[in-house]
């Protein structure tokens, strides 16, 4: 089998957690094309495993702009409009490319995370496509929409996105998923579980005893009923010429969704062989900093965008915020309410409303970055005269360690006691699946973090949330010691850590029935 997975370009979240299931299709004997725009070191331990099984295509042009950061936690909500809108001019042409590029390749299946229009691609070339991600990008500018429902192109890019997105035919959601009007379904009966997310029993037994989990074999058999549910509805026409046909095939057919368990990266080196390279004494408190290089000082005094200042100042809706916080703290993403999905948009209004009074009264004082006695471990530090770069400048050696830029992140996570860092998908499921606690800074506007936060690390990780003002201060030690403090309880849940290997055997039934269908017809 020939599988095409194609790789956001959105940070190297998206790539870390595909390399895990590349991996283990490529163990399974099937050869996989990455249509990625990351560095290529990043997938250079695979390829060496799998030199025959592994190839890297890199082309932007099929995948994504992103979203756009003004620094390590400010998205840039003006240029992301922008950013996406001048992608989607030519989206027509790539589409084109990418059915040119399937039909010579040979592709048995189209794996997405998270790009969009390879999915009208391969419904053209009767090639299944299978989304595997925690969210999707129109639900991503629904809530830049929200903030400003003047911003007409906002509009437009969150109905197109919306379009290209329904043409996938199956969803392999990750834990951590925000809701989505477009996949989730109100009756729930077209969702199926394979030691989801959600919080059933086998999610919640310990993960060492795995006989407590869902056999390979009955996840199979739920996945080859669901299967033959849809098989013949996804089939595209024999011979669509342009995307109405296409649109003609799809208008009654909803992606079959199933929870997935956690995909993840694990550690290769144990704990104290790790700290032994690094140089860190094995008796001291670490905590690693990783912001993947960005700059940790705020980009503009005035972090939030204009669009969106008139919203920030209109104080009649206090209350209402307020209310909906208090809801969110519960909801559930695999739900499909459309009153949930509202709330994880006010939520974002909150979390501005929030920036914008820290960008008032951010001060010049460092404060205390880590607490007296405990060690820094830096991943990717910022550019010269940022906040971090001056407390390594500021401080002893012995006392900060900063990691090469080939480090395996999942090593230096294991070989900390507390991580401070974004809340995004590869930060979270790693510092869960080592029993790391976990520093987040909020990202104002940035959907995707309410679902990593609150159906991820609330329910299945030990998580603070530092306020922007304080990080931007660098008065980091109060929230490193009460984060440090979790580990006398534990995360509320466990979670099963084998989504790569549920994918991999979602992939194969999936194509295997397609085949049969079409063999048949």
């Amino acid at each position: 089998m020939h599988v095409a997975f194609y790789v956001s370009g959105h940070g190297f979240g998206h790539s870390t957690r595909a390399i895990v299931t590349v991996s283990a299709l490529a163990e399974s004997g099937h050869s996989v094309t990455v249509v990625t725009v990351s560095p290529p070191g990043l997938f250079a331990d695979i390829q060496m495993r799998f030199p025959d099984k592994i190839a890297l295509r890199r082309d932007s042009r099929a995948l994504d702009p992103g979203i756009a950061q003004k620094d390590a936690v400010t998205v840039d909500l003006g240029k992301s409009v922008a950013d996406m809108w001048a992608f989607l001019v030519t989206w027509e042409q790539v589409r084109d490319e990418e059915i040119e590029w399937i039909r010579a390749s040979n592709v048995d299946c189209v794996v997405l995370d998270a790009p969009f229009v390879p999915a009208v691609a391969a419904r053209i070339c009767g090639v299944p496509s299978i989304l595997i991600s925690n969210f999707t990008f129109d639900t991503i500018f629904e809530g830049v929409f929200a903030l400003d429902p003047s911003n007409h192109q906002a509009r437009e890019v969150c109905k197109l996105l919306k379009e290209l997105y329904s043409h996938t035919d199956y969803l392999l959601r990750l834990p951590g998923a925000i809701p989505s009007a477009l996949f989730d379904s109100k009756d729930r009966s077209c969702e199926h579980s394979s030691g989801s997310f959600e919080r059933a029993a086998a999610d919640a037994a310990d993960t060492s005893q795995t006989a407590s989990f869902a056999s390979n074999a009955c996840i199979q058999e739920n996945t080859q009923h669901a299967l033959q549910m849809l098989a013949r509805a996804a089939l595209p026409n024999p011979s669509p010429q342009n995307i109405q046909s296409v649109n003609k095939a799809h208008d009654s057919h909803r992606a079959r969704v199933f929870n997935m368990p956690l995909v993840v990266r694990m550690a290769k080196t144990p704990r104290l062989e790790m700290r032994a390279l690094l140089g860190i004494p094995l008796d001291a408190c670490v905590v690693l900093v990783t912001f993947g290089g960005h700059n940790v000082t705020p980009s503009t005094p005035d972090r939030v965008p204009s669009p969106v200042k008139q919203l920030l100042n209109d104080e009649d809706g206090d209350d209402d915020v307020h209310d909906m916080k208090a809801a969110l703290s519960g909801i559930d993403a695999s739900s499909g309410a459309e009153s949930v999905r509202n709330n994880v948009l006010i939520e974002i209004s909150a979390h501005l409303n929030s920036a914008a009074e820290e960008a008032t009264s951010f001060s010049d004082s460092f404060g205390q970055l880590i607490p007296d006695g405990w060690h820094a471990l830096i991943c990717v530090p910022g550019p010269k005269g940022d906040l971090l770069d001056d407390f390594i400048e500021s401080n002893d050696a012995s006392r900060v360690t900063i990691a090469i830029g080939s480090s395996y992140v999942p090593d230096l996570v294991q070989a900390s006691d507390v991580v401070v860092g974004k809340c995004g998908y590869g930060t979270c499921s790693e510092v869960i699946a080592h029993n790391v606690p976990l520093v987040y800074v909020p990202r104002p506007a940035f959907v995707e973090e309410e679902g990593l936060v609150h159906n991820l690390m609330k329910p299945f990780g030990m998580s603070t949330e530092m306020p922007q003002k304080e990080f931007y201060a660098g008065k980091w030690s109060e929230y490193i010691l009460r984060a440090f403090r979790l580990k006398e309880h534990g995360p509320a849940a466990k979670i099963r850590l084998d989504g790569a290997a549920v994918a991999v055997n979602h992939i194969e039934d999936i194509v295997l029935v397609r085949r049969s269908i079409v063999k048949t017809k």
